[in-house]
């Protein structure tokens, strides 16, 4: 059971990394190999504001900003392979 209080929390998706596959052409070829994720599923943590700056480069902009996300439960399988959608409604 979390301490954290649920009011505080916000809804965010995330999927797991599943591996990887292998793409074929039309002739039976191999061609690619691309990551594949689990369906995504809905979670709740406290999400921090976007900090951060964007730096104009030689070759384009740079964009860094950070949130921190407080989740409270132990058994989330969130690692750095994960995907996550924060302030995303389109899975809503």
């Amino acid at each position: 059971m979390s301490r954290m209080n649920f009011r505080n929390k916000v809804p965010f998706w995330y999927a797991v990394y599943d591996g990887t596959s292998v793409g074929y052409d039309e002739y039976g070829n191999e061609n690619s190999a691309y990551a594949v994720y689990a369906d995504p599923v809905l979670a709740y943590g406290n999400i921090s504001p976007a900090k951060g700056a964007a730096i104009e480069r030689q070759f384009g902009a740079d964009d860094q900003y950070d949130k921190v996300i407080a989740i409270g439960e132990r058994d989330i399988p969130i690692d750095e392979a994960a995907v996550l959608w924060i302030d995303d409604d389109a899975l809503m």
